[in-house]
């Protein structure tokens, strides 16, 4: 009588490693999408922030402040993904520190401005891209407010994500997505 071996055959091998790298390549796309989604989130929380601040000034001053881009301006954006927040006597900043916003950590992966009216539904608010956005913005009223955007790349394929909100919403409204099938991402 014969004795047999004992282990795998090379067929079992093969199909084990087969199923372990579908399973693999599986995890990383889903991983892939909850940290863009992860880097997405950071537009929501810096723009409650920043409306924060903005209506904490407008009720202690009567204006709204209005800051350009920062950190850096949307050209420079693609592909670079995250960003270090300049030092605060930087004067691309001063808008944002006459408020008291500074971001939580020293990088972002979204620059931000923030555009001040005395109407809203008049320029300069009504000529930024944002007005035209595929939803209309929530709660849109006259009177003074502001429009805060975000654009950013944070999966670094080079398209950029765009993001609205205004001063009396702080739901972020997205304008242009960064990949495909962000729109569920909200």
């Amino acid at each position: 009588m014969k004795k047999r071996e004992r282990g795998f055959t090379l067929i079992e091998l093969m199909a084990t490693v087969a199923i372990i790298a579908i399973l693999a390549g599986i995890g990383v796309t889903v991983l892939q999408k909850f940290i863009y989604r992860g880097r997405v989130s950071e537009v929501s929380s810096m723009f409650y922030r920043i409306i924060t601040k903005e209506n904490s000034y407008y009720n202690e001053f009567g204006t709204y402040v209005s800051n350009g881009w920062a950190p850096v301006a949307p050209a420079a954006v693609s592909g670079q993904g995250s960003m270090k927040w300049p030092a605060p006597a930087n004067i691309i900043v001063r808008g944002f520190e006459e408020i008291g916003f500074r971001p939580d950590k020293s990088t972002v992966w979204h620059i931000f401005r923030v555009t001040a009216c005395k109407d809203v539904t008049q320029a300069p608010c009504s000529t930024l891209p944002c007005s035209s956005a595929p939803r209309n913005f929530p709660n849109l009223y006259t009177g003074p407010g502001f429009i805060i955007e975000a654009i950013g790349d944070v999966n670094n394929d080079g398209n950029q994500g765009h993001y609205c909100a205004t001063s009396h919403s702080t739901v972020p409204i997205l304008v242009t997505p960064d990949w495909p099938g962000q729109e569920s991402a909200f």
